[in-house]
């Protein structure tokens, strides 16, 4: 048998936090081969937890300690929470859309060699989009009859983008995924902002 360290990593409504969970759970021979637990390895004989975290455009990964925080876990409800101050930018600042790099780490030092566990996703953020969206939605006119309806054109056009964006992610296509976000932030100005 052999451990498959996994994780789950979602965007907050307000756009300005990514909740860790880890989803490794615990071994079962049948429905979680891949768990912590014999004869896996045990999370008790684990002594370091880390994520790195590469936000887009940035060149250097943030490494925050999880080991501190009862990780590793098979909890999988337990969050880890990631604000925008603890990779670099700035205090309660919305997360730049784009492809967030995330690496989990975990470190077993007890044996005379270290054994490394490790899982890298990319993460598709989408938050300013959503909120720009949103945003144009709930500032569309539809309080007369007799209005040409723009505004709601617009703003449904936009979240078309965002929709595309959305399934792009969900797919795993990169190129379109970037592109629809470019698309969707064309019809945002720099004054749309999540509450």
């Amino acid at each position: 048998m052999a451990l498959y360290l996994n994780f789950n990593v979602k965007q907050s409504d307000n756009a300005r936090e990514l909740a860790f969970t880890e989803t490794t759970g615990a071994y079962d021979v049948s429905n979680n081969p891949g768990g912590w637990g014999a004869p896996n390895p045990i999370i008790s004989d684990q002594e370091e937890a880390e994520i790195s975290v590469l936000p887009p455009g940035a060149t250097t990964a943030t490494v925050l300690n999880l080991f501190t925080v009862s990780f590793p876990t098979t909890d999988n409800t337990q969050e880890f929470i990631i604000k925008s101050q603890d990779v670099g930018l700035g205090i309660d600042q919305i997360l730049p859309d784009g492809l967030w790099e995330i690496t989990y780490t975990v470190t077993d030092t007890t044996p005379v060699i270290n054994l490394v566990y490790t899982n890298d996703q990319t993460i598709f953020v989408s938050g300013q989009a959503r909120c720009c969206v949103y945003g144009l939605l709930a500032d569309a006119d539809i309080s007369c009859c007799d209005c040409d309806g723009s505004d709601l054109a617009r703003a449904l056009e936009a979240f078309t983008y965002y929709r595309a964006a959305i399934a792009c992610a969900a797919c795993g296509n990169v190129c379109k995924f970037t592109e629809a976000l470019a698309l969707v932030m064309n019809y945002c100005d720099d004054e749309c902002k999540c509450a």
